[in-house]
């Protein structure tokens, strides 16, 4: 009679640097809870970049410093998942023209069109967002409307669910609200972002959703150029 032996309950976690103890907590709590046996940490190797960055170097020293964190509060066994295709690298935050979907035109359009003004006492915005061949995105996250004049920097979020945002459709985004204290008039930088749910992940540019449209993406925001409120 051959002995049965208990499947292995592998965790699989991204390497997040400055968020090692958060996620080692984690880690811990699902080791503790009996939710896993063992744990593996994504070594995403795909070549980037001409000449090819040494990502193994880059993501080794990730994984020395999650590891140490780790075993600060827990011994369960770890360690990497190795994920890797080659011939088909990118340049990091840059699209390909193969990962773009296009318009009969071929120019690439996913904000339409975005319409922003301040009129009595109260800032209104009506952004059409057409989503071409994606699906919906499955975890919620904030659809924001930023503003930055100098060091003043507001966020105003749409009364979206982005969840609902299907594909092959065009969805209007709409919002009226009142302008703060601390407004005034100039010109302003206007965005549009949708970063990660997670409270953990909400600054990380790597975690929101990046727009198909020829502009500019700068700390996780669609910039939409510069309106004059």
């Amino acid at each position: 009679m051959k002995m049965q032996k208990k499947p292995y309950l592998l965790n699989i976690a991204p390497l997040l640097p400055g968020h090692e103890s958060e996620l080692a907590a984690d880690i811990a709590a699902m080791a503790e809870a009996g939710i896993i046996t063992h744990n593996a940490f994504m070594f995403p190797i795909v070549p980037e970049g001409n000449p090819p960055t040494d990502k193994a170097s880059i993501l080794g020293k990730y994984y020395l410093r999650h590891i140490e964190e780790l075993r600060k509060v827990s011994k369960i066994p770890c360690g990497i998942l190795l994920q890797t295709t080659i011939g088909h690298g990118w340049v990091p935050n840059v699209p390909m023209k193969a990962q773009k979907f296009v318009c009969w035109d071929d120019k690439e359009r996913y904000l339409e069109s975005a319409d922003i003004r301040v009129e009595n006492g109260k800032l209104t915005a009506d952004l059409a967002l057409y989503n071409r061949g994606f699906s919906a995105p499955i975890n919620p996250r904030p659809i924001l409307l930023t503003l930055e004049n100098g060091g003043t920097k507001f966020e105003f979020p749409f009364p979206v669910e982005i969840r609902k945002l299907y594909g092959g459709e065009k969805h209007q985004l709409k919002l009226s609200v009142p302008l703060p204290e601390n407004w005034h008039p100039g010109t302003w930088n206007i965005g549009l972002a949708l970063p990660d749910g997670s409270d953990v992940l909400r600054n990380d540019e790597g975690f929101a959703i990046r727009l198909a449209n020829d502009i500019e993406f700068r700390n996780g925001v669609n910039q939409l150029g510069s309106w004059e409120l």
